[in-house]
């Protein structure tokens, strides 16, 4: 007994005095299509969420580039995949057997990203519903938002934006055309039945000398563009919702943890954005007599730069 009594206390420090084994932190491989600002600030967010040992990955816009990155992951044996972009999730997908989280591709199941079962993502364009919330934040009495459209190009656009439009009490006058040469038509049907312009992102509808049209018509009648990049804002519109880069890459950072901990990328399914950014040009706002919220001003991104200097 008394021998047994000395191999308990001897044996007691090997247990209750071990060292800790350090947490473990999960290798994960950040894949980016090119080095762009967007890109970039979607990984950005997507650190600022997920806690692990972080390898980058740059394909440089060439798409041949993946065949090397994906022999590179193989080899180091990686728990998890952030793909940012289209090539990079084309990449990504073929890597079969580790699981991947994708964001800043416009068309998943174009690529068929959808159907892979150890992929799920972000979408990179923010809902309907939530573009045209925030055109009601920037023009609180909007009522009544023209659109042209293609409806083969954006037709689909359309269709979401006018079940988006009821639920938000906004009456959305879709104009359908079949080529530029009816812009004109089409926008004289609009004048006098709307509060503002909305454009999409229709390759039939918008090319430079069109914009440029579209603004100048607008702006001479005292109609506002909404637009959709910063650009455009630059270049005339009055205000554009876009994608928060910041906000897809946490989204991300949000399915990258779910997956870590177990759940399935495919029952996890494809996210929508939750959050946008806003552009607003001010000098346009003036033009035309439009008051602009004091909350979004401190919120958006002021063209042109020199009135947003002293904010």
């Amino acid at each position: 007994m008394d021998k047994l009594r000395w191999v308990i206390i001897f044996a007691l420090p090997l247990f209750v005095f071990q060292p800790a084994r350090p947490e473990y932190r999960p290798r994960i491989a950040i894949v980016k299509s090119r080095d762009i600002p967007p890109f970039n600030q979607a990984i950005e967010g997507f650190k600022g969420v997920v806690n692990g040992e972080i390898y980058e990955y740059d394909m440089n816009g060439e798409l041949k580039n993946g065949r090397y990155i994906k022999e590179i992951i193989r080899v180091w044996g990686y728990d998890l995949i952030f793909a940012v972009g289209t090539l990079a999730a084309i990449t990504a997908s073929q890597i079969k057997d580790i699981p991947s989280v994708y964001c800043m591709v416009i068309n998943p199941s174009r690529f068929g990203l959808q159907r892979e079962r150890h992929m799920t993502g972000v979408s990179a364009r923010p809902p309907m519903w939530l573009i045209l919330a925030k055109f009601k934040e920037i023009m609180p009495d909007l009522k009544r938002i023209g659109v042209i459209y293609n409806p083969d190009k954006t037709g689909h656009l359309v269709d979401e934006a006018k079940e988006a439009a009821d639920r938000l009490h906004l009456m959305l006058v879709a104009r359908p055309i079949e080529g530029r040469r009816d812009i004109a038509s089409g926008l004289c049907e609009l004048w006098g039945r709307v509060d503002a312009l909305w454009l999409l992102p229709d390759p039939i509808v918008l090319w430079e000398d069109t914009f440029r049209y579209m603004v100048a018509e607008a702006t001479a009648r005292g109609v506002p563009i909404f637009a959709f990049s910063k650009s455009m804002v630059e270049s005339g519109a009055f205000a554009a919702v876009f994608p928060d880069y910041r906000g897809m890459g946490t989204q991300a950072g949000w399915l990258a943890e779910k997956v870590l901990q177990g759940y399935s990328p495919s029952k996890l399914g494809l996210l929508q954005p939750v959050s946008c950014r806003v552009a607003l040009n001010v000098k346009i706002a003036k033009l035309l007599g439009i008051d602009l919220p004091k909350n979004i001003i401190e919120d958006a991104e002021i063209f042109p730069k020199s009135e947003g200097e002293g904010r």
